[in-house]
């Protein structure tokens, strides 16, 4: 056994030397080890590093990002010198477009590797047609592995991907499969009956109907993601175990069956860049809500409906993003708990029976005539009981019709908002927001430099602090509640004058604040110094408060 460990090891030095030469695949340790041995010191530590029993070291080499990195933590002990061949994952990566040097290090390590059981084999690169994986993938399969990660990515051209080989399909050790950038043809015999997560993407799939063969044999399915399909044939879904479904940039031309009565999450993103992409069914939706009575995660993103009503009592987040712009939207659910609403028509869109809706973020498209105050209202109605609330520009704008409704407007339980605004438009809107917000704990605020409009453009008057204060505008929030601003994308361009405005006034009024942090954007150190100066000579109301310029 000892002669057999010397010549792998010398075997091992061999494709070290080798690989050096190129991108150093792997440091040779040799020498640098000998030279540890007049410090005492370091002797000690590694000392203590050997003691460690293999079990932790197996596990410790398992988390680094690379088997390259395993192989190179040789250097810390010579009883750690061969430890990475004993641990049951192998990760190969290579960012290069094409290094002859690592498949050389993939078999020098698949040699020299001696454990029974792989766990995880990943590998990584950009694949070229005269390189060949399939001996290293079957060494992988011959060992039982669990966890295979194939990412050969490439130009995007369906000619440059790597053929998969046939005895992937009938391998009872699969838990979860990981193919993209590749290509296979999925015969009728599908024989997975361990796996339990499958990501694949176009060049994978001749056909749509491929799906139903790989469910037929993967029994045990639970996590299913297909990326970049394009399909002419409707796509049909039917699974009794499958409880994650994800569709990621899909083109589709007919109508998307899905039938998954233990479904959990449902996420659907349609490539819209293909002309001529007829609308899904409006019962699309409705079908899957009836037939998943587990689903409790919706995510539509770029979807083409005409009406879509989502009705469900167990649904607890719903995404919404880029909807068709005419789209009729109806939602009802009682459970829900999280919102993501992005880019429809307010107008057309209706919230009802949300109870327990405690987080939300929105991005209303407004009416090209605007919006007007009961509109406003309305939508201040709806979302009064939110405790979490992230929105955009838009929202501002509808706060800004309620300027004159000292006494109506609805007033907000929100603790946490978010506002992701690009510049300071419109200011009525922002006092609004802050007067409706008597429970306001926490404000975050994130500008774009690149959007601020000349400063003769925004009302200057509005940020005379006599202002702010007149008329009876009372901000509750920041006698009682407010102790955390945040404040993002600061720029030295026209507009800061009027955020550092803003938070001049804040300083002198939050009773009750802690922290507030302001981010630069640009500006450099003078404008850094600027800020520094400015802020130091402002009074703070709190005398807890304490200032963070990043």
């Amino acid at each position: 056994m000892e002669e057999e460990s010397n010549s792998s090891d010398e075997e091992f030095d061999s494709s070290v030397e080798d690989t050096e030469e190129s991108d150093s695949w792997v440091d040779n340790t040799e020498e640098e080890s000998d030279s540890s041995d007049d410090d005492p010191e370091l002797q000690e530590k590694q000392d203590r590093i050997s003691a460690l029993p293999d079990l932790l070291i197996h596990h410790i080499l398992s988390l680094l990002p690379s088997t390259k990195q395993a192989i190179q933590t040789g250097i810390l002990s010579k009883r750690w010198r061969n430890q990475w061949a004993r641990v049951p994952v192998l990760i190969f990566e290579c960012q290069e477009y094409h290094d002859e040097y690592f498949e050389r290090f993939i078999d020098n390590s698949l040699l020299l590797y001696d454990c029974s059981k792989i766990k995880k084999f990943h590998i990584a690169c950009r694949f070229q047609g005269a390189t060949n994986f399939t001996s290293k993938i079957l060494f992988a399969t011959r060992r039982n592995v669990e966890e295979l990660i194939l990412d050969f990515y490439n130009s995007g051209d369906p000619k440059d991907a790597y053929m998969l080989p046939k005895f992937i399909f009938d391998n009872s050790s699969l838990v979860e499969l990981q193919v993209l950038s590749c290509e296979f043809q999925v015969s009728s015999m599908v024989n997975w009956p361990s796996l339990k997560a499958l990501t694949i993407d176009c060049y994978c799939l001749k056909d749509a109907g491929s799906i139903e063969n790989i469910l037929s044999g993967s029994p045990s399915l639970e996590s299913l993601e297909i990326i970049y399909l394009f399909s002419v044939n409707p796509i049909i879904v039917a699974s009794k175990s499958l409880k994650i479904l994800i569709f990621a940039d899909i083109k589709i031309t007919h109508d998307l069956e899905i039938s998954c009565p233990n479904l959990e999450k449902l996420s659907v993103k349609l490539d819209k860049m293909t002309e001529n992409i007829p609308s899904l069914p409006d019962k699309t939706i409705v079908n899957v809500l009836s037939g998943s009575p587990l689903l409790h995660s919706l995510e539509l993103m770029g979807c083409e409906f005409k009406q879509l009503v989502i009705a469900s009592e167990s649904l607890k987040k719903l995404v919404l993003d880029r909807i068709s712009e005419y789209c009729e939207i109806e939602i009802s659910c009682p459970n829900l708990e999280e919102l993501n609403w992005c880019g429809s028509d307010i107008e057309k869109c209706k919230l009802m029976n949300l109870p327990c809706l405690c987080c939300a973020t929105l991005d209303f498209e407004i009416p090209r005539e605007g919006c007007d105050k009961t509109m406003a209202r309305k939508i201040l109605m709806e979302i009064q009981h939110f405790k979490e609330l992230k929105v955009r520009n838009s929202f501002v704008k509808i706060a800004s019709a309620l300027h004159t409704e000292r006494l109506s407007y609805p007033l907000l339980h929100v603790k946490c908002l978010t506002l992701d605004c690009p510049y300071f438009e419109h200011t009525l809107g922002i006092v609004n927001v802050l007067r409706c917000s008597p429970e306001l704990e926490r404000l975050v605020i994130k500008l774009d430099v690149n959007q601020f409009p000349k400063t003769a453009d925004l009302d200057l008057k509005f940020y005379e602090e006599s202002y702010w204060m007149s008329n009876g505008i009372v901000f509750t929030c920041l006698m009682t509640h407010l102790k955390t601003v945040k404040i993002i994308g600061l720029s030295k361009k026209d507009g800061n004058r009027e955020v550092l405005s803003f938070v001049e006034f804040l300083l002198k009024n939050s009773r009750v604040l802690e922290k507030m942090v302001l981010k630069l954007g640009d500006g450099g150190t003078d404008f850094l110094v600027e800020v520094s100066q400015k802020l130091l000579s402002i009074p703070r109301c709190s005398q807890h408060a304490i200032i963070e310029l990043l």
